[in-house]
C-alpha cells in the first residue's frame, strides 16, 4: 500500500504520520509513504520554466523548515519515506503527484469543526476532492492514535458509491487492521437513497472474508450518523461525488454534513 501524505510542519501534518506511522506494522514491508511538502509560490496560470528556477532557492530553503521540524516525529514512526518539495499550486500538485506516484491513498488534516463544511474543510481540501481519482482520508486536530482494529462505519448511500466504499475496504483491509469491526450504516430517511445497496455491500465484504452487521438508523442522515458514530466508531467511509467547488457539490449533502458536525475521520472514497 502506498500513501501520499501532503504536509506543511503543522499539527495536522504530525498528526497524519502519527496515524499512518500507527498502521506500519499491521500493512506490514508493502506499506511505502510519500510525504509531499507544496510551496505555492506560483500563480496558477503559470507555465514558465524560468519561474520555477527562479523560486527554487526559496522552496528549497521553506521546505527543508518543514522537514527539519517534522524530522523528530518521522524518525519515530519507522516509516520509510520518500520526502518531496514542490513549487506550485497546492491542491492541483497534491492531485498531481497521488497520480504520478500511483499513491491507493492521500492522508491530509483538516481544519476541525465548523458549522460551515468550507471552512471545515479548507480550500486545499476542497480543490484535491474535487479532482482527485483516488480515495482521501481526512484526519482531524484530535484524532486519536489507534493500533489495532478500527471501528468503521461503511454509510451506503447509492450503490455505486458504497460498493466502491465496501470494495476499498476489502481490498486494503490490513489498514483497518486485526479484525475490524465493520458496521454497514443505513438510514432510513425521505433523502433520496438506494434502498438496495445494502444487501451487495454485505455480499462484497462478506466474499473477502469480513463479517459485518447492519446498523438501521431513521430520520435525517446527517444527523443520524453523527449521533451514532459518537463514541461508537473510530471512522467513517462515505461517498463523494467529486466536482464542483464547493463542499455540498464535491462531496455530496449528507458527507459534508456529517464533515461539519462528526469529529471522526473520515474516509471519502470516489466511486
Amino acid at each position: 500500500m502506498r500513501i501520499l501524505i501532503p504536509v506543511d510542519g503543522s499539527v495536522y501534518s504530525r498528526n497524519a504520520i502519527n496515524f499512518v506511522a500507527a498502521r506500519r506494522q499491521l500493512i506490514g514491508d508493502d506499506l511505502k509513504v510519500d510525504l509531499l511538502n507544496v510551496q505555492d509560490v506560483v500563480p496558477e496560470d503559470y507555465d514558465d520554466d524560468v519561474i520555477f528556477e527562479a523560486v527554487d532557492p526559496y522552496t528549497k530553503a521553506a521546505s527543508k523548515k518543514v522537514f527539519e521540524k517534522l524530522g523528530p516525529y518521522i524518525d519515530c514512526s519507522g516509516l520509510k519515506v520518500e520526502k518531496k518539495a514542490i513549487a506550485g499550486p497546492v491542491g492541483d500538485t497534491i492531485v498531481a503527484e497521488a497520480k504520478k506516484n500511483g499513491d491507493d491513498l492521500v492522508v491530509m488534516g483538516t481544519h476541525g469543526r465548523s458549522g460551515f463544511s468550507g471552512l471545515f474543510l479548507g480550500s486545499v481540501s476542497i480543490r484535491v476532492l474535487s479532482k482527485i481519482d483516488r480515495p482521501v482520508l481526512l484526519l482531524r486536530k484530535e484524532t486519536p492514535v489507534i493500533k489495532e482494529g478500527l471501528r468503521v462505519g461503511l454509510c451506503v448511500d447509492d450503490l455505486k458509491h458504497s460498493m466502491a466504499s465496501a470494495s476499498l475496504i476489502a481490498e486494503q483491509i490490513k489498514f483497518f487492521g486485526i479484525d475490524p469491526v465493520i458496521e454497514v450504516i443505513h438510514v432510513k430517511t425521505q433523502e433520496v437513497v438506494d434502498q438496495n445497496a445494502v444487501e451487495p455491500v454485505l455480499k462484497r465484504l462478506a466474499d473477502a472474508g469480513l463479517s459485518s452487521k447492519v446498523v438501521e438508523l431513521e430520520g435525517i442522515a446527517s444527523e443520524e450518523i453523527v449521533k451514532h458514530a459518537d463514541g461508537h466508531l473510530d471512522l467513517l467511509v462515505m461517498g463523494s461525488h467529486g466536482y464542483g467547488n464547493f463542499t455540498s457539490a464535491v462531496l455530496g449533502s449528507t458527507t459534508s454534513r456529517v464533515a461539519a458536525k462528526s469529529s471522526l475521520p473520515i474516509l471519502v472514497v470516489k466511486a
